[in-house]
């Protein structure tokens, strides 16, 4: 009997276990049983891609298309169930059975796939593409050497030339792995030898060599690379490598020596050659040798004569070591060189300023607006420096050429006026001021900056009388913004009165009332404003604009201390109110806790339907958070002809979520998709609420449902794959990572998804291979900078910090000037 009872034990056990949920590691690896999926089949898009990977089985990215297509409108186990029904069908062919190994290979189920390669490769041994497909999935497994035999056999099969090369490559690089490096090389040297014009195949031996710190032999292919590149632009961008190189070995000599001859044949006033001369220069300043930055420049400015990017970083090295004179004489020797340059001159002006030479710099700079006559930005220029001189006067004098050269709109009098202003000379600036208003006497904009000037400048009776008059004689919003910059000065008393004297003009102007009100209460007339409030609550035409006036009434009733006569004095009239008034009370009585009267109060305009008493009443129940009763309230309001508007709905589906009543938000979402027919925030509160009620696979079909139809919408897909993450399906999270990071343009934003997907690769444990994707898209394309600040954000994600500073300093000999990254950088080290 105990036996029997055992038995059953361990039979329910085993049923119980058999329905938990997988761990997230355990979710991607489970074989699908195709048996528990509905039968998938391809859709339109899908099935193109599928008919070309029938005529040609890629893992590549033909498969990834048809993968991004199936997704689309179905799932992955329904993929995986279509490819696994194709394989095992009798009419299956070895292209049916190799996709479904590329599938698995995809999901990260390398032993099964690797039990489908070896059935393919049974009746089709002479399949090179099959054998290399089936060394990649055993790599993956970390088996190298059984990998390395099949690699092996694939190359025995005389392979075409794109797959040999590819094939060489791997076993270079998986020989490296599993260290064997003398083979690796020895491979490498090979794969060079059988295609000796392949340079590509050069600068993946040297990235090898690198990873693998055998720096000399990285030194000899670089050199020998360069020696056989024909091109002059590579052969500089590859020379620069090799600097970088003897850098990273410690050979500071020899990589000032490269850099140097890199100089040589760059061309002048180009990116490569600030490029290289940055190169140069952080070699010396890493080592805070300035001295030998100055000697190098010295002895290069001889040996590269007229090359002006030199003698200019030559002149700014001497300024820091403080040799002025030097310094002067170098630039102007440059601007003999090059007369009609702008840039230059600037660039020497800069420097004048730097070494505390501001009247040499006006001399300059005058010798620019003689040439450019018609430029008013120099006079700007030459005014800053004429009063960073001391030149008062002429620096007036140049502000003033400015203004009647310029187009004379506001903006110039205003700007002149500021100048002036900034450069101490408060006479000129009010003399300014006073000819923008006479120029624009319409202008309230100009009278209110010349207000704003006279106060800066002490003449606080000239500024308030301006803003005073703008009050008393300008628009309700000229008035309400005079008003608000008096009460920012102090000048509150000031502000209520005036505005006092137009209440009339105004007297159903909401928001003009309300700034009164205000402007009341700061000033101590709260009793004053209560026939103001009292209107200003009749004026409200919506549950928002009501609901700041009550806020406001209850503010002015309290601070005139008639709180409790006027919450009386409407409990006497109450048969009298109107629907607004009645609110009031309601509200006064709610503060009061008096909830039974305040009930009462609007009941009856809640009988007959009125939306100000059906919010009122709603918004007392959410201040009790009695959200179910506030529901019930608001579905009044929805019920009435213009109640039916999507912020209430909203907010009766907020208001289900508080009072924990899921059934309800989902049935009224529902609703609220039909009024909002454009929105997709129906849909993901929907899913939200689902995920939350732990109904995670109904949430994920909502979302695939919303991903459809908002497709060019982020926050869906972003959402969704979220989902996938918490639900340990990483695979179809990273699908949904890699589609946003490519649909992205600005790198910054790609970086933002390069996050999300190293979070994905660390669930997975696959961070190895993330940055290997993005090394391949380096190594495909050695001039973006997009793959190296990838693989940066992954290591940083990874706590990888020399990994990181390494790829930063790479993309840094891509973008030298680009401050963003040496500041990363310093930030590492």
């Amino acid at each position: 009997m105990r036996y029997h009872l055992r038995l059953l034990f361990l039979a329910l056990t085993i049923a119980i276990f058999s329905l938990s949920p997988v761990s997230p590691g355990q979710a991607q690896n489970k074989p699908t049983d195709s048996s528990e999926v509905v039968d998938s089949s391809p859709n339109d898009k899908a099935k193109k891609y599928h008919s070309a990977l029938l005529r040609r089985p890629s893992g590549g990215y033909l498969f990834d298309r048809f993968f991004n297509a199936w997704l689309d409108t179905d799932t992955i186990d329904g993929m995986d169930a279509f490819l696994k029904k194709q394989s095992e069908a009798k009419q299956a062919t070895t292209e049916d059975r190799l996709l479904r190994a590329y599938f698995l290979v995809h999901q990260g189920q390398e032993t099964q796939a690797l039990a489908v390669f070896e059935a393919v490769l049974k009746s089709d041994p002479k399949n090179a593409e099959a054998w290399s497909e089936l060394a990649k999935a055993r790599a993956r497994t970390l088996d190298f050497e059984q990998a390395l035999a099949d690699l092996d056999k694939a190359l025995a099969l005389d392979p075409k030339k794109d797959l040999a090369i590819q094939l060489g490559k791997l076993k270079g690089r998986w020989l490296s792995r599993s260290g064997h490096n003398e083979d690796a090389l020895t491979a490498w040297r090979e794969l060079l030898k059988a295609h000796p014009k392949d340079n590509e195949l050069r600068e993946d031996l040297v990235d090898l060599q690198l990873a693998q710190s055998l720096i000399e032999e990285a030194i000899k292919t670089q050199s020998a690379l360069i020696e056989s590149t024909r091109d002059a632009y590579q052969k500089i961008t590859r020379k620069l490598r090799l600097g970088d190189i003897y850098l990273r070995s410690g050979k500071s000599d020899l990589a000032k020596e490269t850099y140097s001859e890199s100089l040589k044949a760059a061309g002048r006033d180009t990116w490569l050659e600030k490029e290289i001369l940055a190169q140069i220069e952080s070699l010396f300043r890493r080592e805070n040798d300035l001295e030998g930055l100055k000697k190098y420049y010295t002895e290069l400015a001889q040996k590269e004569a007229g090359r002006i990017a030199v003698l200019r970083r030559q002149a700014v090295i001497l300024a820091e070591l403080e040799e002025g004179d030097e310094a002067i004489a170098i630039f102007l020797k440059i601007l003999k060189m090059t007369p009609g340059d702008r840039a230059n001159r600037e660039a020497y002006v800069s420097l004048l300023g730097k070494l505390g030479k501001a009247k040499q710099a006006v001399e300059q700079i005058t010798v620019l607006v003689k040439a450019e006559p018609d430029d008013t930005e120099l006079l700007t220029q030459l005014a800053t420096w004429q009063n960073e001189a001391g030149q008062n006067e002429a620096a007036h004098q140049s502000v003033k050429k400015y203004l009647s050269s310029s187009d004379k709109s506001e903006y110039a009098y205003l700007r002149a006026a500021r100048m002036l202003e900034r450069f101490k000379q408060s006479k000129a600036a009010a003399e300014t001021f006073d000819q923008l208003i006479v120029a624009f006497p319409d202008s309230i904009s100009a009278k209110e900056e010349r207000a704003a000037f006279l106060y800066r400048t002490d003449k606080k009776e000239q500024a308030i009388a301006i803003w005073t008059k703008i009050a008393e004689q300008g628009s309700d919003q000229d008035a309400i913004r005079a008003a608000r910059i008096l009460s920012t000065h102090g000048q509150r008393e000031l502000a209520y009165q005036i505005l006092k004297k137009r209440v009339d003009e105004f007297s159903t102007d909401f928001v003009f009332l309300g700034r009164l009100c205000e402007e009341a209460l700061a000033s101590k007339h709260a009793e004053e404003a209560i026939p103001w409030m009292e209107k200003r609550i009749a004026l409200a035409t919506s549950p928002v604009d009501f609901r700041d006036a009550l806020r406001q009434a209850v503010n002015i009733l309290e601070r005139a201390k008639k709180l409790q006569d006027y919450r009386q004095q409407l409990l006497k009239d109450k048969v009298t109110l109107d629907a607004a008034q009645s609110c009031l009370l309601a509200e006064l009585l709610e503060k009061n806790e008096e909830y039974d009267v305040a009930e009462s109060i609007l009941k009856p305009w809640m009988d007959k339907g009125d939306l100000l008493a059906l919010h009122q009443r709603t918004r007392q129940l959410e201040l009790r958070n009695e959200w179910e009763k506030a529901a019930e309230s608001l579905r009044q309001v929805i019920d009435l002809p213009k109640g039916r508007r999507s912020t209430n709905l909203q907010h009766l589906v907020e208001l289900y979520q508080k009072g924990q009543k899921p059934q309800q938000a989902l049935k009224w979402i529902e609703e609220w998709k039909k009024v909002s027919p454009g929105s997709s925030q129906p849909w993901l509160t929907q899913a939200q609420i689902l995920y939350s009620d732990s109904k995670n696979e109904e949430a994920i079909q909502i979302l695939r449902k919303t991903v459809a139809r908002f497709e060019d919408e982020e926050t869906p897909r972003t959402l969704l794959a979220s989902y996938y993450q918490q639900q340990g399906k990483t695979a179809d999270a990273e699908r949904i990572y890699w589609n946003l990071y490519e649909q992205s343009e600005e790198v910054g934003t790609k970086l933002r998804w390069v996050s999300s997907l190293s979070s994905v690769a660390m669930q997975q444990g696959k961070v190895d291979k993330l940055i290997e994707r993005f090394e391949e898209r380096r190594r495909a394309n050695r001039q973006s900078i997009a793959p190296l600040l990838a693989i940066a954000e992954v290591h940083r994600r990874s706590g990888n910090y020399e990994g990181r500073r390494v790829a930063l300093l790479e993309a840094t000999r891509l973008r030298p000037e680009d401050l963003n990254l040496l500041k990363q950088i310093a930030r590492i080290e």
